[in-house]
């Protein structure tokens, strides 16, 4: 199978802990990680609530909460740590073993240091781009039929998932709700970046925000694992205690759906 992917994000969501907590053991996280993140930063959030009446809509200032973001020495791993939820990120292709594991590397002394004792949701994100064919104006190399633009049948997803969306971007469902994927496609152009905009503070701290150097076809692949149904209100904030065991399970879930659905998408 050919490999287009360019980046790889890989998402934690935990409980909650408090501003106050997570302000405090932010010494202690950032000592812990710092042999394989040397470079880092806090960065701090700004929040605006809307609230929305009949005849106007008002704004509302809330809490500034802090993040913390680091990066290793090469610039190849990136991590956000916050009160809620981790996320990581490589900068280009490596296996979801080693994805895996570097989680397991990470998550660990994160649910230590924090007091971490449940999860909510696991996330698998890829970015793949596809090239032109110089011979074929509109058409993109190892792409199934030589064109993709947001193709809602999906062999992977047929039976077990309802789709949702239109064009290029279509969202899927399980039966059970307790799993969301997410297909977007579109072309990149020439010096545009092919990372997602809410990433870029971390890019910025590896040095740079990579772009295309010709026009692409990008196929973003967005895997969602929820501990609970999202339909059911009664469930829907239910949580699993926290093992990796148990986080180790839904991200290898995950690799499959997300594998299963590049294939769908590419030739062989």
């Amino acid at each position: 199978m050919n490999n287009h992917i360019e980046a790889k994000f890989l998402g934690f969501r935990y409980t909650p802990v408090s501003q106050e907590s997570f302000a405090r053991t932010l010494p202690t996280l950032t000592d812990a990680l710092r042999d394989k993140l040397p470079r880092f930063d806090t960065p701090t959030l700004n929040g605006v609530r809307f609230n929305i009446s009949s005849n106007a809509i008002a704004t509302q200032q809330e809490e500034q909460s802090q993040e913390l973001h680091m990066v290793d020495a090469k610039g190849l791993w990136g991590v956000k740590i916050g009160n809620t939820g981790l996320s990581i990120s490589a900068s280009s292709y490596i296996s979801h073993e080693d994805l895996r594991a570097y989680a397991n590397s990470i998550i660990e002394p994160v649910v230590e240091t924090l007091k971490v004792t449940h999860f909510s949701r696991t996330t698998l994100r890829n970015i793949n781009l596809f090239e032109e064919d110089p011979t074929k104006p509109n058409q993109f190399i190892d792409i199934e039929n030589c064109h993709y633009w947001g193709r809602q049948d999906f062999k992977t997803l047929k039976n077990n998932f309802l789709c949702q969306g239109a064009a290029t971007r279509h969202e899927y469902f399980s039966n059970n709700h307790e799993k969301h994927i997410q297909v977007t496609s579109g072309v990149v152009m020439e010096k545009q970046s092919y990372i997602p905009q809410e990433e870029w503070d971390i890019w910025r701290l590896r040095g740079e925000i990579p772009s295309a150097n010709r026009t692409q076809l990008l196929v973003d692949i967005t895997c969602n694992g929820f501990e609970a149904p999202m339909n059911n209100p009664k469930k829907q904030n239910n949580v699993t205690e926290y093992t990796w065991e148990k986080a180790e399970q839904r991200l290898d879930e995950l690799h499959v759906i997300l594998n299963n659905v590049y294939s769908d998408i590419t030739t062989d």
